[in-house]
């Protein structure tokens, strides 16, 4: 079997054509996939906006049964007594225990995710100090 020789300036071009031919397929590949994640990314970011959109929507809705609500003199004296705890002349304001405890319920919560970062941190750095203690005694 005989052996073809390769022209010189067959390989140069070779040479050169290669290379740019794999920088180009390599940009129209990295091209292509950042589109691709542009596109899933924003249809993400619509799906998230158009769950938002409808949330808010009904609480506009919400919002305008209230405004009506509001229109009657006798629903905004009895909310306002519920809520607020105005009174009448001549009534007392009462406060149960559900109220209390309810008040109570809320101050707790309000500090059980602190109080849970407190003790994950503390964890942490008795954790870290007994490493270092460790290390430094295996010396």
């Amino acid at each position: 079997m005989e052996k073809k020789r390769v022209r010189k300036s067959t390989k140069h071009r070779l040479f050169i054509l290669i290379p740019v031919t794999l920088v180009v397929i390599t940009y129209t590949v990295a091209s292509f996939s950042y589109y691709v994640y542009k596109i899933y990314s924003l249809k993400r970011e619509e799906e998230t906006l158009l769950h938002k959109l409808e949330g808010l929507k009904d609480e506009e809705d919400n919002l305008q049964t209230d405004i009506e609500k509001f229109q009657n003199p006798d629903y905004l004296a009895r909310y306002a007594r519920e809520n607020y705890h105005y009174s009448k002349d001549g009534e007392l304001v009462i406060q149960t225990k559900k109220e209390e405890e309810k008040q109570e319920q809320q101050v707790e919560e309000e500090e059980k995710p602190t109080y849970f970062v407190f003790v994950v941190c503390s964890i942490f750095l008795v954790l870290i100090a007994i490493y270092l203690l460790h290390k430094t005694r295996k010396r």
